[in-house]
């Protein structure tokens, strides 16, 4: 099946169960940030279980460019979990940009809508490099993307304004 063989109701769930996945990913990122020490196995399994549901609908209805993006950001997602690499900020706000990303993509996808920049090769590439950093080297990688993206960097330091959103709404 590919999107044009969609009807309008399977783009409709496809879009929700997106939403649904992102809220919990969101989630996910904002209690191991808010939390001290270590994230939890559960809580990495979630973010990363989350993130590979998105791909898994995605090539179910045939949407490539969905599965393809959200492929590289389930690499991270499993680093993550394998723990060699850390959920910093940067790279907590990396993820959440980066399902930005996937709700445009999705929008481009499903209903035509045009977007100025999305910048999804260049993007899959640096997520990809994220996923096998090495630990030193993660944040780093992420304050490339972040700084590809004009996500609010000033002098190093990210806007958590992302951050601050998933934290104050409750999700």
């Amino acid at each position: 099946m590919g999107v044009g063989m969609l009807d309008d109701e399977d783009k409709k769930d496809l879009m929700e169960a997106f939403d649904d996945l992102r809220v919990e990913l969101e989630s996910c990122i904002s209690e191991i940030i808010d939390s001290p020490g270590d994230a939890t196995n559960s809580q990495l399994n979630r973010l990363f279980r989350a993130i590979h549901t998105v791909k898994g609908n995605a090539g179910l209805m045939g949407v490539s460019p969905v599965v393809e993006f959200s492929h590289a950001i389930e690499e991270l997602a499993s680093a993550l979990r394998k723990r060699t690499i850390t959920l910093t900020e940067l790279i907590a706000e990396t993820l959440l940009i980066a399902m930005d990303r996937l709700h445009d993509i999705h929008e481009k996808e499903l209903y035509d809508k045009h977007f100025e920049h999305l910048r999804i090769d260049e993007l899959k590439t640096l997520y990809h490099a994220l996923a096998i950093a090495e630990t030193d080297e993660a944040d780093g990688m992420a304050m490339q993307i972040l700084q590809l993206l004009g996500a609010g960097i000033a002098d190093g330091v990210p806007n958590h304004s992302i951050i601050l959103r998933t934290t104050s709404t409750g999700s």
